[in-house]
């Protein structure tokens, strides 16, 4: 049966190819007998040097087969069979079970590549059963495993002549952990001294049966180990300090222990790295293991190490210490001898002087600095040692610190305090500071060391201090100096101030107004160094400042943009004021006085250009004023300005004397609001302004017989004296000052007669004819009638009739004792139709003649009334009386002023609030009486009728016409009389709607004006209520009142103010 099975396993094996394991049968074919499979009984491997226990090179195998009669299949006992190997020839004789037993000893290299190795032999009978038979066996001495060939194959099998050959590694050797113990420092100024305790665990190298590399321990063995005491600079080089040579023997532990010294003669840079180099190889020339060498990082040499060797260091050993033989050592740096200053840490500590409510910006901050000190090379802290130390100001060259203290027991750290000082608001930047270390202790006896280092005492992050051995902090420009940044601010107008009540000659009434800025103010910068740029804007917590606050207005009549660039030069300033003011708890709340002039009310009430300037009042101090523009109406009472994307405004680059520009500025409104027409002779302009007034007036030619027009004419004394000489009165002076003062002429009177002689023609003749018819209706001559002087006579008889009287009053001095009586703006007045006048001047004078029915019209020059120069209408007596007649008639309005903010137009329904001031003061002044003529309705003188006996049966009226004196006289007291004196002052503007325009600005449909006087005030209302007199003004770009406008806003940035370019109503000077 068993040989059936054979003879089926070999037809298989032929089918499938060529078999694996060895046909017994194919050389073995007479034999008597027949074996089992080899079996191993023991194994055992040992080195042929006791030296290196490790490298087994000799195998004893004790081996094992069972032997059987090849016919009967019976086991074989007793029998004997000699074994002839590779190796050796044996004779065993088969036991009870019919087993033999035998040796094998072979020799083979333990480094080379792991196999089985091929042990072949031949069994020979040598009793009963002849014949031969061949075995072969595989070896595995590195397992200690073995296989009968003829039953199994591998595939990793090798003859014994190939297992002697060394396989394809290099190196046999590798030590990779190494444990590094500081047993000893001598550290001096010039060298160091250092002794290491190195231990390692070497490994055996060999590649395994499936060709993996095996690491094996080593517990025997002698090696030469060389260590490099290496320094790597920053950029990887390698420079060798000093090297040892130590040769060593594996314990049977399976470490090598070893002691080695070093002695460092150079300096090692503080920032260089510390590497232990260390290359082993077999100290047995006959033990070829090859070598291992890398580089192990010590870090800080102090204590117990545990590191790893790295080979891949890119610099063989050999080529570092061929280097350091060449005297390529380390560069002999002064700074790399004694002690080393390691990284300074500066830590920020508390801030005195940054409370929120004080006045100075000047604060201190204290900050500590931490200097780890260690000894160069080990990178030991140096404990317990005392060092003087120095900290310089290397800007103002002052110490800042100096004081002896030592190092920390644990740390080995210098650890002091110091304060320095600084404006808050300065431009942040890193100031440099000296530190300087001295040791006057052994082992560093004069050896002194220095370090930059940078404080920036603004800021609180972890770069306040700078070690510059570790970074250069960023540069600062003049461009970063901190600047003060307004976003906004709230304004409250608390009204005029009582005490600031002033007038001029001029009766220009000026007054402070004081007004309440609250904003919180920020820095602004470029970079701040806290990681954050200008949009961060840390906050101004405290100091003490100056507030500047300008109120300007266009010099243009165009409108501006609000969203552009303002250029000083483009635009005058209205007001001006400043006060200094503390920020306290991050907020400026200032009040500031500002003068305005009554004039300006206009300007001032409409939408103008606030400027605010913040400036610091600290001398030091290197923070740049700080500039807000914005939109600013004073008519409203309170509220808030700021800039957004929708409403940005800025200075333009070309104000670069920006402050400098302000300061004249404020003076220079100081002055002009002082001296303002304080000089002029207003009496002669006012007198000069009536001559240019030369109406038409009606008139009657008694010679003609026929009503015309003839021109008015204007006549001036000084006093009442030069009225009575030149016109040869006949009434005393003081009857003459007497009636300038009361304007009354009584009728009949001396007073009468020569006032109307200069009226009227007192020596004019009119000579009338009448015809009587007699009964019969015969002819009958003419009957002249002459009448001299009609005119005067009736005037003469009644003045009031014909004449009309107005005393005026020319301020020749104000006295003083300035008050305000009252201020009222609860009023308004109110139409269902109108016409709106914009700000500035109002005039615009349209004359001529017209027809018309019912109306007549009659001058009176007032206050302010000279058309087209210093008032807004011309005032006059208006009535209605019957009849058909040309009359003069006057219309005055407004024209195109401000461009499209400031137009005229009809609009129903309006309503007109206004202020009133009330003043009193003491002036000297020079009265004056204004004698006009009146239109007088009279009876006609007829050349020539017819009278008869019927002529009274008839109804025609005898016809009559309006006629009136072209004469104006202009008489001045010579006394000048103190008088105390009320006078009344009105700013008139549109109402602002709730849904109109609500930033103040003037629409196209707005009115704004100023009047002096309740008598033009009055004559304004009567004008305004009047809704038959609608005025339909259309735009002229071109008219006088444009050019006055303008010449008012070119003619108010100059130190005095021509009475030519006012605003409102109320001749300068003068008073109804």
């Amino acid at each position: 049966m068993k040989s059936l099975t054979y003879l089926l396993l070999v037809l298989v094996l032929l089918a499938c190819g060529e078999s694996d394991v060895k046909d017994i049968n194919r050389s073995n074919d007479n034999a008597a007998f027949a074996f089992d499979q080899v079996q191993v009984v023991a194994f055992d491997t040992r080195p042929s040097d006791p030296n290196w226990p490790d490298l087994k090179d000799k195998a004893l195998v004790s081996l094992r087969t069972c032997v059987q009669d090849s016919q009967y299949q019976q086991p074989i006992v007793g029998e004997n069979f000699e074994i002839i190997s590779q190796n050796a020839t044996s004779t065993s004789r088969s036991n009870t079970n019919g087993c033999i037993s035998w040796s094998e000893e072979f020799n083979y290299n333990y480094l080379a590549n792991e196999a089985y190795i091929e042990i072949s032999g031949v069994m020979e009978g040598k009793d009963n059963f002849k014949g031969r038979r061949t075995y072969s066996v595989a070896l595995n001495p590195w397992l200690r495993q073995a296989s009968d060939l003829n039953f199994s194959r591998y595939q990793r099998v090798v003859s014994l002549a190939d297992a002697a050959i060394v396989s394809d590694l290099d190196n046999h050797i590798e030590t990779r952990n190494y444990n590094i113990v500081v047993k000893e420092k001598i550290f001096s100024a010039t060298q160091t001294s250092l002794t290491l305790e190195i231990t390692t665990n070497p490994e055996l190298l060999r590649h395994g049966l499936d060709g993996g590399l095996l690491k094996e321990p080593l517990t025997g063995g002698t090696f030469n180990m060389q260590f490099l005491m290496v320094a790597r600079s920053g950029s990887g080089e390698r420079t060798v300090l000093a090297d040892s040579s130590r040769t060593v023997r594996v314990g049977r532990d399976g470490q090598i222990r070893t002691e080695v010294d070093f002695n460092l003669t150079a300096g090692v840079n503080p920032q260089d790295e510390i590497e232990l180099g260390v290359k082993i190889t077999s100290a047995d020339p006959s033990r070829d293991l090859g070598y291992d060498e890398g580089l192990i990082e010590l870090g800080v040499l102090d204590g117990t190490i545990s590191r790893e060797l790295s080979n891949d260091t890119g610099v063989p050993l050999s080529l570092l210490l061929a280097l350091k033989n060449n005297d390529n050592a380390v560069d002999e740096n002064p700074d790399n001898f004694g002690f080393i200053i390691e990284t300074v840490r500066i830590d920020r500590k508390s801030e005195t002087g940054n409370n929120l409510s004080s006045t100075s910006s000047h604060s201190t901050v204290e900050a500590e600095f931490t200097v780890p000190m260690v000894s160069p090379v080990v990178h030991e802290p140096i404990r317990n040692h005392n060092f003087q130390l120095t900290l310089i100001d290397q800007e103002t060259n002052q110490t800042v610190f100096d004081d002896r203290i030592s190092t920390q027991t644990g740390t080995g750290n210098l650890v002091f305090r110091t304060s320095f000082d600084f404006r808050r608001y300065n431009q942040r930047r890193w100031k440099p500071y000296l530190l300087r270390i001295s040791s006057e202790d052994a082992p560093y006896v004069d050896v002194t060391k220095e370090r930059v280092v940078y404080v920036n005492p603004w800021i609180s992050t972890s770069d306040f201090g700078i070690d510059s051995n570790v970074a250069t902090p960023p540069e600062s420009s003049s461009e970063n100096n901190t600047e003060i940044y307004i976003s906004g601010f709230n304004y409250r107008i608390d009204g005029d101030i009582p005490s600031s009540f002033s007038v001029n000659k001029s009766l220009d009434l000026k007054f402070n107004k004081q007004i309440n800025l609250r904003f919180r103010p920020k820095l602004k910068m470029d970079h701040d160094f806290t990681g954050g740029d200008t949009a961060s804007y840390p906050p101004i917590v405290n100091g003490t400042y100056n507030i500047r606050f300008l109120l300007l207005s266009p010099n243009s009549s165009t409108d501006f943009d609000g969203t552009q660039d303002v250029d000083l030069s483009q635009f005058h300033t209205l007001t001006a004021g400043e006060s200094e003011a503390r920020v306290q708890n991050g907020m400026v709340d200032v009040d500031i006085d500002f003068p305005l002039l009554f004039t300006d009310y206009p300007l001032y009430s409409g939408k103008n250009v606030v400027l605010i300037e913040m400036r610091s009042t600290e001398r030091d101090s290197e923070l740049r004023p700080g500039y807000f523009v914005g939109h600013f109406t004073g008519y409203q009472g309170s509220g808030r300005v700021e800039t957004s994307e929708a409403n940005f405004m800025r200075l333009t680059t070309g104000n670069l004397y920006i402050a400098q520009d302000l300061i004249s500025r404020i003076s220079n409104v100081r002055r002009k609001l002082e001296n303002i027409d304080t000089t002029t002779n207003f009496l002669n302009i006012f007198v000069g302004e009536l001559r240019k007034i030369t109406p038409m007036v009606p008139a009657f030619d008694h010679r003609n017989f026929r009503l015309g027009e003839v021109r008015s004419q204007v006549q001036y004394w000084s006093t009442q004296n030069s009225f009575k000489r030149l016109t040869n009165a006949r009434s005393s002076a003081a009857s003459l000052d007497q009636m300038i003062l009361e304007a009354s002429i009584p009728v009949n009177s001396t007073l009468s007669s020569d006032i109307c002689k200069v009226m009227f023609n007192k020596n004019e003749r009119t000579v009338e004819t009448v015809t009587y018819a007699g009964a019969s209706m015969g002819y009958n001559p003419p009957v002249e009638f002459v009448t001299v002087g009609m005119h005067y006579e009736e005037c003469k008889k009644n003045p009031g009739a014909y004449l009309s009287l107005d005393r005026l009053e020319h301020v020749v001095r104000v006295l003083g004792n300035v008050r305000n009586d009252r201020v009222d703006n609860t009023n308004s007045i109110s139409r269902s139709q109108a016409y709106f006048i914009s700000r500035g001047q109002t005039f615009f004078a349209q004359t001529g003649i017209r027809e018309s029915e019912y109306f007549q019209h009659g001058w009176h020059v007032g206050a302010g009334v000279e058309a087209g120069k210093f008032g807004m209408f011309l005032a006059g007596d208006y009535g209605a009386q019957g009849g058909y007649r040309r009359d003069l008639y006057t219309m005055n309005a407004d024209s195109e002023q401000l461009g499209n903010l400031r137009r005229i137009i009809n609009q129903d329904g309006l309503r007109l609030p206004y202020t009133r001031y009330d003043m009193s003061f003491d002036l000297r002044t020079k009265t004056c009486l204004f004698i006009t003529g009146k239109p007088v309705e009279i009876e006609l003188p007829i050349r020539h009728r017819t009278s008869h006996m019927l002529s009274w049966l008839t109804d025609r009226e005898p016809p009559r016409g309006v006629i009136q004196s072209p004469k104006r006289l202009y008489i001045c007291s010579d006394t000048i009389r103190n008088r105390r004196k009320s006078e009344s002052y009105y700013f008139v503007r549109s109402e602002i709607k709730p849904n109109g325009n609500g930033d103040g600005a003037l629409t196209r449909n707005s009115m704004v004006n100023v009047i002096r006087g309740r008598r033009n005030f009055e004559k304004f209302r009567e004008l305004q209520i009047e809704s038959d007199r609608a005025l339909v003004i259309h735009e002229n770009d071109d008219s006088s009142v444009v050019q006055s406008y303008q010449n008012y806003v070119r003619n108010r940035a100059t130190d005095t103010l021509r009475y030519k370019d006012r605003m409102g109503v109320g001749f300068p000077g003068l008073i109804e």
